[in-house]
């Protein structure tokens, strides 16, 4: 068995190596004719492992980032067509899912602006990534 502190170096070095991938991937041509949205999730996952914003639910693991960061991508899901976007009220709080959620948003990509929280807390992004059994292993 994995000991609490094993089970955060795995997460993170699975963590690393997927950031690792996108890093690469950011500075090939790739990146220039890829999909121009993934510069949103590369930031995102970037100032999660920067700031070790990484948290876990069973094998899924939870990436966050704040601010000005969450913030941006938080605006760039708002400009998308309506057709594409999936926005819904918590209270004051609204919540921008990455694709559509019909049902329970358990495990849906998504960013929030929150009305009462701290300034720095204010916007978030959750990202989730299953990360299955090698997480344990």
């Amino acid at each position: 068995m994995i000991s609490r502190a094993g089970t955060k170096i795995a997460a993170l070095g699975v963590i690393g190596g997927l950031l690792a991938v996108f890093a690469l991937g950011a500075k090939s041509a790739y990146a220039e004719s890829g999909p121009p949205n993934t510069v949103y999730f590369t930031k995102c996952l970037d100032f999660a492992l920067q700031r070790k914003a990484i948290s876990r639910s069973g094998t899924v693991l939870q990436l966050a980032c704040y601010g000005e960061t969450a913030e941006w991508f938080f605006n760039a899901l708002g400009r998308r067509d309506p057709d594409a976007s999936s926005e819904k009220n918590y209270g004051e709080d609204i919540y921008r899912f990455v694709d559509h959620v019909s049902g329970p948003a358990n495990s849906a990509n998504y960013c929030r602006r929150a009305a009462k929280a701290a300034q720095e807390q204010q916007y978030a992004c959750v990202l989730f990534f299953p990360a299955g059994s090698f997480l344990d292993r």
